[in-house]
């Protein structure tokens, strides 16, 4: 009966490792996808005031026009992107997720007792 009972507590033991390690890839994932996002947002915004920031560099009437335009822009785009990632984030929790790390599967060559394969 020993056997039994610790046969029961290694699969659950094992079945528990399974577990977090699915959240843990899963989490990776969502970190991950995260950072690609906000990476896509921050670059948009970047081109924007690089092709553009000369329009608001001074202090003239437009130059403020153009950069409470360019503000209004940028918390639109920031507002869409954020809801983007909540929505990623949501939808990574409907599945199931392995990460399948670094593996390297090594040939096993068996030897006869001369040290020769076969």
């Amino acid at each position: 009966m020993d056997f039994d009972k610790e046969f029961k507590k290694k699969r659950e033991e094992e079945k528990l490792v399974k577990e977090r390690r699915a959240n843990s890839s899963k989490e990776r994932l969502k970190e991950i996808a995260s950072k690609k996002v906000k990476t896509t947002m921050i670059g948009a915004l970047s081109a924007i005031e690089k092709k553009m920031g000369f329009l608001w560099e001074n202090d003239s009437e437009q130059a403020v026009e153009f950069r409470q335009l360019y503000e209004s822009i940028r918390e639109e785009i920031l507002t869409i992107g954020n809801n983007q990632m909540r929505n990623l984030s949501e939808e990574l929790n409907q599945y199931t997720v392995e990460w399948q790390r670094y593996r390297m599967n090594l040939p096993v060559i068996k030897r006869n007792s001369e040290g020769k394969n076969g």
